[in-house]
């Protein structure tokens, strides 16, 4: 019995014993690794970190810091993630390209900041993109269709691609340019407005990437001669013969009454009554293409906004060109009050027979006092004819119909037709 008593006893002691070193734990900083960066790209690039040891701590945030120079520290650039698994891929971003970077991992828990061995990586090294231009088809009066193709971004992606124009050789971002509008590579497809008759345009694409502006090939053209007007800014405008009419092809986008007045140009709510123009709704650097806007007050001004020896059509020289283009009599007068009349309506848009080209350009709408909406998809142009509820009539088109209704609280397009 003595025998047991004194094995039982031993035991107790061995067991209190290894739970007591149990207890005791070491509390340290963590230790981390800092393995090796991969994906490394022109602007980016991927760093394994290894958490080797957490201290005994909960480690509550893990990542790199990195520069351009050795021994990276808090005060330079930081890429950080909370909770950390203990192996992890840091992803640094923003970088420069063709540029050396030192990189440490660090790990953090109460204890403070444990800090790794230092790498280095230096990122990709890209080019110039390369860019070809398309041959530019200009079957319209004033304008242009053509483009490029973006064969190869460098390796550095792209900013701005589009098409630069001159009346001289070897045009560059410095003379005219339109946008494209996109900032992928391949082929792109942009068109010119606003050119002057019968002028010799040389064009050329290009694309814009971290290394540099990239030109293509230059191609060139003769623009269509064409009849036109010129309003008070200077800008000139074609026009065709439509019947007895002769019609602007493009968009008013006058800023000055024929007297040299100026028109307000609209910069907040409180200014509607006041009468003003806006740019397009959407994109206001289009404005040869899509023109302005004015409200009923500009369009009823005294004043005139109309080039010499023209003026905003009324309701019935709009129907007359609607009948010229085959809608019927009954439909232009809308006397079955359809509102939208008519399947004539796509013959008048860009692109159809009539060579008006009607642009679906939006409109702005002063939905209440406090309240400005924008409609899109659609194309409001006013008429100067008032109808019964005193407000003027315009035309909205869309596709086959042209719908004829009045509005007031507009800002809405202007085509003007000669005396």
């Amino acid at each position: 019995m003595k025998n047991y008593l004194s094995l039982f006893i031993a035991i107790s002691i061995t067991f209190l014993c290894c739970k007591k070193e149990k207890q005791v734990e070491i509390i340290t900083i963590p230790s981390v690794k800092t393995a090796t960066a991969t994906k490394v790209e022109l602007y980016t690039a991927d760093v394994e970190v290894e958490v080797t040891t957490d201290g005994n701590l909960e480690v509550t945030e893990g990542g790199v810091y990195y520069a351009t120079h050795p021994n990276p520290k808090a005060e330079d650039l930081v890429a950080r993630s909370l909770s950390p698994e203990r192996k992890f891929v840091q992803h640094l971003r923003d970088l420069e390209p063709n540029t050396k970077y030192y990189a440490r991992a660090f790990a953090k828990n109460s204890e403070g900041t444990g800090y790794g061995n230092e790498i280095s990586f230096t990122t990709g090294k890209g080019e110039m993109a390369k860019v070809t231009t398309s041959a530019f088809n200009n079957t319209i009066s004033q304008s242009a269709v053509g483009g490029g193709n973006v064969i190869n971004d460098g390796g550095a992606g792209i900013f701005e691609k589009g098409i630069v124009y001159s009346t001289s050789p070897n045009p560059t971002i410095e003379d005219q340019k339109v946008d494209s509008e996109s900032q992928s590579g391949g082929v792109y497809e942009t068109t010119l407005f606003g050119l002057a008759s019968n002028t010799k345009y040389y064009l050329r694409a290009y694309a814009i990437n971290y290394y540099g502006v990239a030109y293509g090939n230059e191609v060139s053209f003769t623009s269509l001669p064409f009849d036109s007007v010129t309003d008070v800014d200077g800008n000139v405008y074609a026009y065709i013969t439509i019947g007895k009419q002769k019609w602007m092809t493009s968009n008013l986008r006058v800023t000055h009454f024929r007297n040299g007045d100026p028109i307000k140009k609209y910069s907040d709510r409180s200014s509607w009554d006041k009468g003003f123009y806006s740019l397009y709704a959407y994109s206001g650097f289009r404005t040869k293409e899509m023109g302005l806007m004015y409200t009923q007050k500009i369009i009823t001004d005294s004043r005139n906004i109309a080039p010499v020896g023209w003026h905003i059509p009324t309701d019935e020289e709009w129907k007359e060109l609607e009948i010229n283009q085959g809608m019927s009599k009954l439909e232009a007068d809308d006397a079955d009050k359809k509102i939208e009349r008519g399947t004539i309506g796509k013959k008048l848009l860009v692109g159809g027979s009539s060579g008006l080209n009607i642009q679906l350009c939006g409109a702005l709408i002063h939905d209440t006092p406090n309240d400005i909406s924008i409609s899109d998809y659609y194309g409001f142009y006013w008429s100067s004819s008032t109808a019964a509820d005193n407000y003027l009539i315009i035309r909205r088109f869309f596709s086959d119909f042209i719908a004829r209704h009045s509005t007031s609280d507009a800002a809405i397009s202007v085509r003007c037709v000669k005396d």
